[in-house]
């Protein structure tokens, strides 16, 4: 009878590590549908009741067409280079565009790859190759780097961060950071090994160091998609100046208002 338990016992933990292994291998076909939830439909800026927004393509080189706002800024005003989240499109983000605006900011809201209207399929390569592309587009049109200020937003914090790490530029704003997507993925899933199979593991820790920009950290302290433990050990790894905004009961993506807004505008008047 021990016998017969025994080699019980044996066939359930290879049966486990059986269905363990085809978990781990459907976690990695199914990884980039995991991070990327895009909306497809293209708003104009207008129906989204923007006025003064211009929606232009940016042709990248390797031959996609990306959707993007802009908003020409007043004279001697910063230029926000933005990078939107994970999932929706610009529509849901037409309120930030407002903000900016509402201060003579100028923007470039640039559209990911298979989101609100742009062709192509999304990659970690890929989106920071945009990013690189985006900011020589706004060189390009007249405004200096040292005038451009890059604005990540949760998944968009990845890019901002690494192309502030290879590029000059005025100042870097996080809302929601992470140390690296494979992390944020780990306290979803602990018992899957995502530091191994992920693709696109967004990894800003490895690059913070290398951000000589003036950087404000902007997390809530409730936020329920990147924790807000996350985003603190980014912010430590950083190099000064730097500040760190804390929003005390607030959620993932810090709503552009009362606190946040003001420490923005305090942080670019500063910088």
């Amino acid at each position: 009878m021990p016998m017969n338990i025994l080699a019980i016992a044996v066939l359930l933990a290879k049966v486990s590590v059986v269905a363990w292994l085809v978990v781990v291998a459907g976690a990695y076909v199914v990884q980039r549908s995991l991070i990327f939830h895009p909306d497809v439909r293209r708003v104009a800026p207008e129906h989204a009741g923007l006025t003064g927004v211009r929606e232009t393509l940016l042709a990248t080189p390797d031959g996609e067409k990306l959707v993007a706002w802009w908003v020409p800024p007043e004279p001697d005003r910063p230029v926000m280079l933005y990078f939107h989240g994970n999932g929706g499109n610009f529509a849901v983000r037409a309120t930030r565009l407002a903000l900016f605006q509402s201060a003579g900011y100028g923007a470039l809201m640039l559209s990911h790859r298979g989101y609100s209207g742009s062709t192509g399929s999304p990659s970690e390569r890929a989106l920071v190759a945009d990013a690189q592309f985006a900011l020589d587009w706004i060189v390009a049109h007249g405004i200096s780097a040292d005038r451009i200020v890059l604005f990540g937003e949760s998944l968009g914090t990845g890019m901002a961060v690494q192309l502030a790490a290879s590029r000059p530029v005025r100042a870097v704003i996080l809302d929601s950071p992470y140390t690296s997507m494979a992390d944020v993925a780990a306290t979803r899933a602990p018992w899957l090994p995502v530091h191994w199979i992920m693709s696109d593991p967004f990894d800003s820790m490895a690059h913070i160091g290398q951000v000589r920009a003036p950087l404000l950290v902007v997390h809530g302290t409730d936020d329920d998609v990147v924790p807000y433990a996350l985003g603190s050990k980014l912010f430590a790894a950083a190099n000064e100046p730097k500040r760190l905004l804390t929003l005390p009961g607030a959620g993932h993506v810090a709503p552009l208002r009362d606190a946040a807004w003001v420490g923005i505008q305090a942080f670019l008047a500063k910088h």
